[in-house]
Formats: structure tokens, sequence, C-alpha cells
């Protein structure tokens, strides 16, 4: 439990390149981003979301991404599908980074 204190130091984030927080609740993964930003200000973060509610919370942080798991499972099975239906890369690619921007 990266909330807790002394476990960030034990992993070494000094020379950590990066945070992955896969935290079960968004306030527990707030206290991990202010424990890593204590120690390391300018190190990227992702995290995970359960919610749109909690995406935009940790979205207000200035985590480097927040993702959520239920729309990451989504745009997958679209990919999938466009793929399985005879589209190509490219425009699956293409449309899948409309989706994502909110164009679509």
């Amino acid at each position: 439990d990266a909330a807790r204190a002394g476990i960030l130091a034990h992993a070494h984030i000094e020379r950590a390149r990066l945070l992955v927080i896969a935290a079960p609740g968004v306030y527990q993964a707030r206290q991990i981003v202010d424990l890593a930003r204590a120690a390391r200000p300018d190190i990227p973060i992702i995290a995970r979301a359960h919610s749109r509610a909690e995406t935009d919370y940790l979205e207000k942080l200035g985590l480097t991404r927040v993702s959520m798991g239920e729309r990451e499972l989504a745009l997958g099975m679209a990919h999938s599908a466009l793929r399985a239906l005879g589209k190509s890369e490219g425009e699956t690619d293409a449309t899948m980074q409309a989706i994502r921007s909110g164009h679509v």
C-alpha cells in the first residue's frame, strides 16, 4: 500500500521514471499522489479510476494520464470489432482517436 509512509521510499521513487497507481479508491490514490510529489514533484503519474467522477477528480490533480477501466475495456472491444469487420488498422486507429477526443 503505497499510501503508507515509507513504501514509496522503499520502492526507490527517487530513481523511478514513472509511477502507476492502481489503488482501489480515489482517496487512497490521492494520498499516493501527494506522497509521490513530495518526494519527486516531476515524476509522471498514471492512475486508474473507476468512474467519471473519479477520473475528473484525478485529472484535476494534473496527472499524466487517468484511465477508467470500463471505458478502456469498451474502447478495446470497439477496436477489435472494427478490425473484425474489415476496417484497416489506419481506419481503426483514426476512428479510435476520434472517439477518444470526443468527435464521434
